[in-house]
């Protein structure tokens, strides 16, 4: 029940995750191709834009579980929160950002190996 309430929020709240800019990241990587410097300064304000928009984003996943999944969670809801807002706050935008650029530069590779170890820490954390 709490996974199911927890998944529908924080699913329903993804749309506002990366403020619609990675479709900005490729676009712009193809239209400067030709000078590096040019994306990656772009890039990095892309970041820094993620980065600060994380604790709102946060905040609101926070807020939401707060007044709909807390009656569900009889003990430890703030470690429960925890556990769902820190990876938010500390790994989205860099996710967002590396696999934008791995698909950009043409590389599965790399985007292989990290859907494979995502999927098994996520079983493995499932099962536990």
């Amino acid at each position: 029940m709490v996974f199911g309430v927890t998944l529908a929020y924080t699913t329903a709240l993804s749309a506002l995750k990366d403020l619609g800019l990675q479709l900005n990241l490729v676009n712009y990587f193809f239209k400067a191709k030709g000078d590096p410097k040019k994306w990656k300064l772009f890039w990095q304000k892309i970041f820094g834009i993620l980065i600060v928009w994380s604790l709102p984003y946060a905040l609101l996943i926070f807020t939401l579980l707060y007044f709909f999944v807390q009656k569900y969670v009889d003990t430890h809801f703030y470690f429960f929160v925890l556990l769902i807002t820190l990876p938010i706050l500390l790994f989205d935008a860099v996710n967002t950002l590396g696999m934008r650029y791995y698909q950009s530069k043409q590389k599965p590779q790399y985007l292989f190996v990290v859907a494979i170890v995502t999927g098994l820490i996520g079983i493995f954390a499932n099962y536990y």
